[in-house]
């Protein structure tokens, strides 16, 4: 994550690469000294066997954060991730004897049959049958009303809920070769239960995009109040902040503290709840524009 890759300079370029690997585009990485007929050849032998990029990688909560921050450079790779954050098990790892027999035999099994399945270089066209196909428009329609910008469940996470149909299929696709063994065309039982997949996964970027939201939040409340600090104490009587002054919104952004006014608001509204700032005048000017302020408090710095 931290790599040569995702350097500044470099990093539009990777995440490109990684979009199209997912896609199945057949992409190539040209070295110094690689014969052009080679390189030709192998460009004609991915086209033809359309591989796609399955990639799974484990990493600690600030550094995903991070990730995903960059990920907003708008290359899409972001919407090609299936996200499981799940919460921290501090406090419940009480040391016990190890799993029960019947366990470690399952999990052999499938280690087993996961590692034939990726050996398996074989290409097979998936038929379904008609209730299956109807299944999977259903689930397309709703997705798509749930990416209405006002009312839709998924509003919030456009990019990822606009690729859910295909990330169904996939994991469809998935779940048949490993336990239907490519016996029979893709029924309604497995297709649902590709669905089920992927209705957790949007439920898990739901959960994710809330709490990065939640932290970027309280990061930008943390640097107004250091902003307002900063300005309560310089000797320049034009500049100085005193108690009874007005803060808007607005200022906040223009003083690059936060993105837009909507989220210097919100931050604002959590220094009123720590007794910094209270509310100032909140109505609508005669452009119909609502005009929002906020009051710099004497104490809590």
């Amino acid at each position: 994550i931290g790599g040569y890759g995702m350097q500044k300079e470099r990093r539009l370029n990777l995440l490109g690469t990684l979009t199209k690997c997912w896609d199945g585009t057949p992409t190539v990485a040209v070295r110094k000294g690689t014969d052009p007929f080679k390189q030709m050849q192998l460009e004609a032998d991915l086209q033809e066997s359309e591989t796609m990029l399955s990639l799974l990688l484990m990493m600690q909560p600030n550094v995903a954060s991070g990730l995903f921050n960059d990920l907003t450079l708008g290359q899409g790779l972001d919407s090609r991730i299936l996200l499981v954050a799940p919460e921290s098990l501090a406090g419940t790892r009480i040391h016990a004897e190890g799993l029960p027999t019947a366990k470690h035999q399952c999990l052999d099994r499938f280690v087993a049959k996961t590692r034939t399945k990726i050996a398996m270089h074989d290409r097979v066209i998936l038929d379904c049958t008609t209730d299956a196909a109807e299944l999977i428009r259903q689930f397309s329609n709703e997705i798509e009303q749930a990416l209405d910008p006002l009312v839709g469940e998924y509003a919030s996470i456009p990019a990822f809920a606009g690729k859910a149909v295909a990330h169904a299929l996939r994991l469809t696709a998935g779940l048949f070769r490993y336990c239907r063994n490519d016996a029979g065309p893709v029924d309604v039982d497995i297709v649902q239960q590709g669905i089920s997949l992927m209705r957790f996964f949007l439920a898990e970027r739901l959960r994710f995009a809330s709490d990065c939201q939640a932290s970027e939040i309280v990061m930008t409340a943390d640097k107004i109040k250091r902003w307002i600090k900063r300005r309560t104490a310089i000797k320049d009587q034009g500049k100085r902040l005193r108690a009874g002054d007005e803060i808007t919104p607005s200022m906040i952004q223009r003083a690059k503290l936060a993105s837009n006014t909507g989220k210097a608001d919100e931050a604002m509204q959590i220094l009123v709840d720590e007794g910094v700032l209270r509310m100032g005048r909140r109505d609508r000017a005669n452009n119909g524009r609502w005009r929002i302020s906020y009051v710099l408090t004497r104490g809590n710095l």
